[in-house]
């Protein structure tokens, strides 16, 4: 459709942002009047997605040394708790996704599930998906009337949905088979929940009316979604638990990796020692080495004890088998 088709479009009305969106929706502790709030939601829902992969990433992570799979506190510090906005747009996802299902509640109710006849896994699923509409209608609080609503609101939802559709594509360069099928379900669910959040009216979602409203990949692609979102929220309270379970030593250690890592002070290409520079870094190093074991006999025990193990870690990686083609063995990689 051209802009200029958009623009005869019929739009609502323009109203004014509600106090509780205004909070939600704020940028860096500020409101930013720079976009517009569709795009803010925009920008947020994609972070949330990224956010959350690299919480599932974290939590399902391939120790080089050992080659087990399992939770890497490091990584989820550096990746998302070191900027606290990560974590918030993960709950921004799970609310949107739960309004989402509480607006198809009845359409989800009535849904043929099992097309094996068996009436025991009908019941059985409709009794755990009650359970999900119901916490969807207390907690799914996003309140999607206030976007799309000023006079160019036709040319930003389809600017909203091109910019998806993006997205989704991005996810077929995806090298990994079951990286790219999660990427593709979870862009899909989320799809899914923006149409029926600004697509579909009351009249619409009724499953007595409309019984083709979903396609049965989309229904699978919203439950799947929501459950990835939850199990990343469910990954976050371990890693609270595993953070509040280590000595300050480690503590210390891993505030000083993230504020490395949000500050960007990791090395650059650019950074790299040249070889001309190699002896002068060699000498400094030692020098500094000797220095310390001068001031703190346990200083120096400490750091030389972990500079041997460093040594032994990455010799026994070179003559290890990394384990990627196992793949992990976890629950998170079920099949559908």
């Amino acid at each position: 459709m051209s802009e200029l088709n958009l623009m005869t479009g019929k739009s609502p009305s323009p109203v004014s942002l509600p106090e509780s969106m205004i909070e939600v929706l704020r940028e860096d502790g500020s409101v930013n009047n720079e976009q517009c709030l569709e795009k803010r939601v925009y920008y947020k829902v994609i972070s949330g997605l990224h956010a959350s992969i690299s919480t599932h990433i974290c939590m399902e992570y391939l120790n080089q040394t050992s080659g087990e799979w399992g939770p890497n506190l490091e990584c989820f510090v550096n990746r998302v708790a070191s900027h606290p906005e990560r974590l918030q747009y993960i709950y921004f996802n799970v609310v949107l996704m739960l309004r989402a299902v509480s607006r198809l509640g009845p359409y989800l109710s009535a849904y043929d599930y099992c097309s094996t006849g068996n009436h025991e896994d009908e019941l059985e699923t409709k009794n755990k998906l009650t359970n999900v509409i119901n916490l969807a209608q207390d907690a799914g609080k996003f309140d999607e009337t206030v976007l799309f609503r000023g006079e160019n609101a036709n040319i930003l939802k389809e600017e909203f949905k091109q910019h998806f559709r993006n997205v989704t594509r991005i996810m077929d360069c995806v090298g990994c088979d079951k990286c790219r099928l999660w990427g593709k379900i979870q862009t899909t669910g989320i799809a899914t929940a923006l149409k029926v959040l600004f697509e579909m009216d009351e009249h619409a979602l009724d499953p007595n009316s409309n019984h083709n409203l979903l396609q049965r990949s989309e229904v699978v692609a919203l439950i799947n979604t929501l459950h990835r979102l939850s199990e990343s929220l469910e990954a976050v309270n371990q890693f609270r638990k595993m953070w509040s379970e280590i000595d300050s030593t480690e503590t210390e250690h891993l505030i000083q990796e993230a504020e490395k890592a949000v500050t960007g002070q990791r090395t650059t290409v650019s950074e790299v020692p040249r070889p001309t520079d190699l002896p002068g870094i060699v000498r400094m190093r030692v020098t500094s080495v000797i220095q310390m074991c001068k001031e703190s006999t346990s200083d120096c025990l400490r750091m030389l004890l972990t500079m041997w193990r460093r040594g032994v870690r990455t010799l026994a990686a070179v003559f290890r088998p990394s384990g990627k083609e196992h793949g992990p063995g976890a629950s998170f990689y079920e099949e559908l």
